[in-house]
């Protein structure tokens, strides 16, 4: 009866599925892919976090992506246009 019960927790710990490794490789403002690289959102969220980080601020690239107001009191404070290029397009 253990025996059985163990067989079945193996067999379903075997046909579930991983998790898939879905984390994005950025550089700077861009997206790094098997292709080359393409500028993204995403991408220039996380560096616009990452710029104003290196200056004191605790923010986080998915705090960026879910408030705009935020994103947009970042740019106006940013020296570096490159990482709120996208913001006067949205």
């Amino acid at each position: 009866m253990i025996r059985n019960f163990l067989f079945c927790v193996l067999a379903t710990a075997l046909v579930l599925p991983a998790p898939a490794n879905a984390h994005i490789l950025c550089n700077g403002t861009f997206q790094v892919l098997p292709t080359g690289q393409l500028s993204t959102p995403y991408c220039q969220d996380e560096d616009l976090a990452r710029q104003t980080r290196s200056q004191g601020v605790e923010v986080t690239g998915d705090a960026v992506r879910r408030h705009p107001s935020l994103k947009a009191s970042l740019c106006a404070g940013s020296q570096d246009l490159s990482a709120c290029a996208s913001s006067a397009n949205d």
